[in-house]
Parts: C-alpha cells; structure tokens; sequence
C-alpha cells in the first residue's frame, strides 16, 4: 500500500497496521479520497495484475476477498446475478421454490480489485484495478473478454449503448458501446467522485465534495452544470428524483438519506430526508429503495418507501454480517441481495417489507492474512473467514475444497501451519486451533489451545509449535494435536508480526526485533535484539533478511551483538521475504519483488510484478511462490525462468482431451499415455465442490465418462495418477 514512508519503530508501523484495517469499512471506490482526506497522498494502491516480467511467471490464482458490489438481471428464464470478490466476479443462478438456491456459473478473475459490477443485455462491465472489463456472458458458463478499457473507474453507468464513467484522475468520461470490443471515448471533462447514475440528459456524482450534476445531452461535451453540499457517498436517479446517501468522514455514526429533486440540475433542492438511514449503496425499484448496510451500531440492510417522496418513511430494515458495499434487488421475487463486504452475498427475504430477513449467505471470504502448503493442499488464514483449503495440485487451477468457519461475524484468523493430518490456525478465544485436514473437503475442529493471545506468525517443527504473538511469543506442544499444551512463555516488548526459527534460535518481528534461545522450550529467554522495526524475518546461514522499508541484512553470527551488512532501498514497504539459495522474494506494497542477495554489499532487484493488492505474505513450494494480498485472493507464480533450483517433487500435467465439449449424457476422454497408472477421477462443480467419483477403465487410451446424473453446468474432472495429475474443464449441456 505505500501508505506510510518509514517503518522504524514501532508506533509507525502501528500505525500503519490500524490504517490498514480501518481501510475495511470503506468501500474500495472511495478508498483514495478517504486517504487524501485523512492526510495520506499515496493512493490506495489500485493496481493490476501485470503482464510477466522476467523471472515471474503467473500460474494461477484464486482472486477471492470480501464482496464489493452486487447487480442483477433478469430474464424471462432465468435471474442472473454479479457479485463482485477480492479482485475476482462471479455468476450466479439465483431461484428461489421451495428453499433459496444460488447456483454459481462461473468465477472470473480480474486484473485488480474489483469496485462495480453491472449486467447489462449479454454485457457484464466490472471496474477494477487494471481498468473496466467488458465480457460477453451469451455463455453464462464461459464469459469471455471483450476488451478492458485502461483508465481505473471508481464508478459508472450505462444507459442504451453508452458508457459513463469517472476515473481516479478526476476525469468524466463517456464511451460509446455500440461494438463493446471496441468502445470509443465520445467525450471528457475534468470532475471527481466515487458512484455515477443517469437520468436523462444528466449524470450525477456522489463525491466528498457534494452532489454533482454533468449534462451529457452532448455525449462529446459533457460539463457540470449544478451541484448540492454535503458528504455524498451514493447517488441514484430516475426520472425527476435523485436519491443520496450521506455521510461525515468525521463523524462516522452521522448519516443521512434524502431525496432530492432534480428536475432542474442546475438548482436542486432537498424534498424529504431520514436521518440515521444510509449506506454505501441504493437500488430502487417502483417506489421502494433499498439500501446496503453501514455501520450505525450494527451492519443493516434497509428499506424505504417512497411513496411519498416529499416524506421518505424507513418500513423496515435487518443487520447483515460485515459492511454492506452493495446492492440489488427483485422485489416481484422477494428477494434482495447485498455485497457484504465478509459475508459474501446476502440474500435477503422481502416478501414481508417491513420484516426483511437473512435467508441465505453464499461465497463467505474474508482477506488472505497468511497461508501454509503442505503437499498438493494450501491451507488460508482467512479472516472472519476462518480456515479455507485449495487444492493446488495443479497451480494453474487452484480448487476451492473445503473451509472449516465458526467464526459468527467476529475477526477470527491471522495466521496458519499445517503438515500431514493437522492445521493450526489462529482463532477467537481459544486463541489457537487445531483443525483435522486428513480429509482436506472437510476440516474439523480437533483441539485448542488458550494461549495467552492470537498468533500472528506461527512456526511448526516436529511437535513444537512457535507462535508470535502481541507482546507474546509462546511454545506450544503438539505431539498431541488434539490437546495441545503451552509449554513456554516470553514477554515481548510490543506486537510481534512475522518470525523465523533456525536451529535453536527464533527471531520474531517485534520492536526492537527479538532473538530468542529456544533450546529449552520450557524456559525461552531472549538473548539478542535487532533496533528495528519489521514486518517480517528471514534468516539464512549467519544473515538475517528484515522485511521493513526495503529489505534490511544484519549478520547474526553472534546473535547477542547483531551488527548490520547492509540494505536494499527502493521506496516501498517490503511485508514478507523468503531467501532460496541467492534469490530473496519480497512480498511488497506495490507488488512482488525478485532480489539477487548473493553478495549483500550489492543486492539488486532483478524483477517486479505488480499484484492486484499489497503483497502480505509468501510461501514457497518449488518452483512456485505463493502470495497472499489480502482481499484480493492467492496469486501462484512459477520461478524457474530464474533458474531456481528446486528441491520438492515438481507437478507434471499432460495434455487431456474431453470430446465433445459441452457434452450431453456422455463424454470421451483422452490421455496422452495410453495404459497411465490412474488412482481416481473426481468431478468437482466450479467452485471446487466435490460433486462425485467414478471408476475408471481405459480403452486405448480413452474412458467414457457418465455425465447424467450431473444438471446443466460447469464441472472441473481431475484425474490423479501415480506421477501426475490431469484437469480440465466440461461444460454439460
């Protein structure tokens, strides 16, 4: 994120840390004018996915985070729905009979993180950090890039074939869609602000400033020719009314919604208003509106009538899980949907207006605040998510598998370990958590373990667990995981992040960073320190690598009297490192960093790879690097254009044909060695749900696979042998 400039002690970094997470209650649209406001002039990092650099490679990813924006469509067969995730978009089948069903169609992953989805006809628009995506979905199973307009859009509109958008450069503009591969930009004009909505032959802009008003009856020569005071965080019109909510960055419990009248956009007036009544997002529909929560003592969902427009009447309202960031509704169905910032989608009944409730929550992910590999599994620290688990057996298709989440809303897990059967992830009270994995589709609660805080970093070796924890660091025994036992305790001089433990020794990131004989476990003493303030430690032979401002080398040879080698500076936050032989990666504010560190006098960075958000924490798995960027997902990136060299078993993947593709009842599959030693062949729906087995007998080379039992959709086969694994993707008809 960049949005400090020094981490040197540890008020600053801090205060950096309580930056980042009050970050959580603003939408990721009004993130920069946040920032600028509270003093910050770097940005919120909106960023992309870049193409690869040399020495990276992108395999995979799974883009999911918290839930930023919602919208819908509906059809004569079916309601579609968008909802916006970390830097990802999925589609959605809502129906709703006898119970509600939300049947997911199919994930995209964007280039950053995602602001505003909208569906429009066979279009689906998505602004994110890489610019506004346009997909075809006359395959709602397989949407397809149209074309990405570049500049970052905090919000837009569309209205019959053109495109209204603001950008983060304070600019107005307006595209033509007429052939959405290739829009053409009618017209600018300087203007700022975070929602855009159309009524007529005018555009209005919510922004910190006020309420905006641009006349777009000439798309070449858009201007603005009113506004309205105030705090305006959205903005919805129709017709002669405009609807705004509205806030006080200063205030944060100080809400407002009113209707304005707009029939004159150079002189609109306020004709009704509710105080206390508001929130990120507002859907209107006849003479209902529904607004997406805020946090007025509790995250709610609201409606108002307007029947009367003059006087605006709240008929009813129900609190969500996390931040309510947007919404849609169809009220002919009695549904609503909210894009709950940790609880995914909502899907909220409201055939009883004045008694909405929560029917349903779909897709729950939170940030990705730390992650462990351990065989073909990753294992999330995801939190108010609790513990997710993808299978990346194949890296370039990683596959949700199964999540273990008892969380209820609260902030439950920072960090996590896992080898062979167990995980021990960082929980509410009890602080630690061992999680059964020997079926990795279905995690259980094994044991805890009250240690006396939340661990942010933990280090598992043999049936030792070390677990840095705020103002803690502790040992815990596992040899049995279901009742692990604290057997040591140190005191730390103030909130520990990362740690790394070599030999007998444990180095943990507090201020100043500690060094801690653990040869005795029962009596862990602290007998060196380094005065600096880090993110994270790597220590290598006799050099310890600080993740800080820049990455940092200090020689440990005597580890009572560490002296400094020498840095590396570029201007940037550095979150994690890990060194593999002469190569340190760096998890960083603007993305991932390749340094040569063979001779410390003279690192050099020998790539950069921007990330859809801030680069938090790394694993490595030869030849692949994990990065965890918080709510915007897992990124996997393979490393051997470096030459690194690998010491774990590299995953191998033949070529699989499936014929024909959309299949009916049947379909033929092909491997490329006849008679390979196949194990099993599961069938996994897209979101990586395990949906069935089947037995395989190879004829030539080929195996008919049953398809009957399976409804229409998109479906993932893998087929695992006794060297290699083999995915792909079926469409059934």
């Amino acid at each position: 994120m960049g949005l400090l400039s020094a981490v040197v002690a540890s008020p600053f970094r801090r205060g950096e840390t309580m930056l980042m997470d009050s970050l959580r209650a603003v939408h990721p649209r009004l993130r920069a004018a946040w920032l600028t406001h509270h003093g910050y002039d770097v940005p919120d990092g909106s960023r992309s996915l870049t193409a690869d650099s040399e020495g990276f490679r992108v395999v995979g990813r799974w883009s999911y985070g918290p839930a930023s924006d919602v919208d819908g469509l509906v059809t004569p067969a079916e309601t579609l729905i968008a909802l916006a995730r970390g830097s990802g978009v999925s589609l959605l089948r809502f129906s709703c009979g006898e119970s509600v069903r939300v049947e997911l169609l199919a994930d995209i992953n964007s280039a950053g993180l995602t602001y505003q989805v909208m569906l429009r006809d066979t279009l689906l628009l998505v602004s994110t950090g890489g610019g506004l995506e346009v997909y075809s979905i006359a395959n709602v199973h397989q949407p397809s890039l149209l074309t990405t307009i570049p500049p970052v859009f905090t919000g837009f509109d569309v209205r019959d074939s053109l495109l209204y958008a603001l950008d983060n450069d304070d600019t107005f503009r307006v595209y033509s869609l007429a052939e959405p591969s290739a829009p053409r930009q009618l017209g600018v004009c300087r203007d700022s602000g975070g929602s855009v909505s159309v009524a007529g032959i005018t555009a209005f802009i919510a922004e910190g400033g006020g309420l905006y008003a641009i006349d777009v009856s000439n798309p070449a020569s858009p201007h603005r020719v009113g506004s309205y005071p105030g705090w305006a965080i959205s903005a919805t019109a129709r017709g002669n009314i405009c609807c705004v909510t509205w806030g006080n960055s200063n205030e944060p419990t100080w809400l407002r919604f009113s209707v304005l009248d707009v029939s004159d956009p150079t002189n609109m007036y306020q004709l009704g208003y509710i105080d206390s009544c508001g929130g990120y997002d507002t859907y209107l529909e006849d003479s209902l509106v529904f607004i997406s929560g805020y946090y007025t003592g509790g995250h709610e969902f609201q409606v108002v009538s307007l029947a009367d427009s003059t006087h605006p009447v709240r008929v009813g309202g129900c609190t969500t899980l996390g931040y309510g960031f947007g919404v849609w509704a169809n009220a002919p169905a009695g549904a609503a949907f909210v894009a709950d910032d940790y609880g995914g989608l909502d899907v909220i009944n409201i055939s009883n207006l004045t008694r909405p409730r929560a029917d349903s929550v779909a897709l729950r992910v939170g940030f990705a605040k730390d992650l462990s590999i351990d065989g073909n599994f990753c294992y999330i620290a995801s939190e108010m998510a609790g513990l997710k688990v993808l299978d990346v057996s194949v890296p370039s298709v990683p596959v949700w598998v199964g999540d273990i989440d008892t969380a209820g809303g609260e902030v439950v897990s920072w960090s996590v370990v896992a080898k062979d059967s167990f995980a021990y992830a960082s929980w509410r009270i009890p602080w630690l958590r061992s999680v059964d994995v020997s079926d990795p589709a279905h995690p259980q609660m094994a044991g805890s373990c009250n240690v006396t805080a939340a661990p942010q970093s933990m280090v598992l070796r043999d049936s030792l667990l070390y677990a840095a924890e705020n103002g803690i660091f502790e040992i815990a025994n596992v040899a049995r995981p279901r009742t692990p036992v604290v057997v040591g305790t140190l005191v730390l001089p103030d909130y520990s992040y990362g740690m790394c433990l070599q030999d007998s020794l444990a180095y943990v990131s507090t201020y100043p960073l500690a060094i801690i004989d653990v040869a005795n476990p029962a009596q862990p003493e602290t007998i060196g320190s380094i005065p600096r303030g880090t993110w994270s430690v790597f220590v290598k032979d006799t050099l310890a690598y600080l993740a800080a401002v820049g990455l940092h080398v200090w020689n440990v040879t005597n580890p009572a009297s560490p002296t400094p080698v020498d840095s590396l500076t570029f201007g940037h936050m550095v979150y994690d490192v890990v060194v593999v032989d002469s190569l340190a990666y760096l998890a960083c504010s603007d993305g991932l960093r390749l340094a040569n560190v063979a001779d410390p006098h003279n690192m050099r960075v020998l790539a950069l790879r921007s990330l859809p958000y801030i680069g938090w924490r790394l694993a490595y798995d030869s030849p692949y690097v994990y990065v965890a960027t918080q709510e915007a997902g897992i990124c996997i990136f393979e490393t051997t254009a470096v030459g690194v060299a690998g010491t774990g078993p590299r995953r191998v993947n033949g070529a699989l044909v499936v014929r024909p593709n959309p299949v009916g009842d049947y379909a033929m599959m092909r491997l490329p060695a006849v008679g390979a030693d196949i194990r099993s062949l599961r069938i996994y729906d897209v979101s990586g749900r395990f949906i069935q087995s089947a037995p395989v007998t190879w004829n030539a080379g080929e195996f008919k696979l049953d398809m009957t039992a399976l409804s229409p959709g998109l479906y993932v086969a893998r087929i695992e042998g006794r060297t290699q694994v083999w995915r792909t993707k079926i469409v059934r008809e």
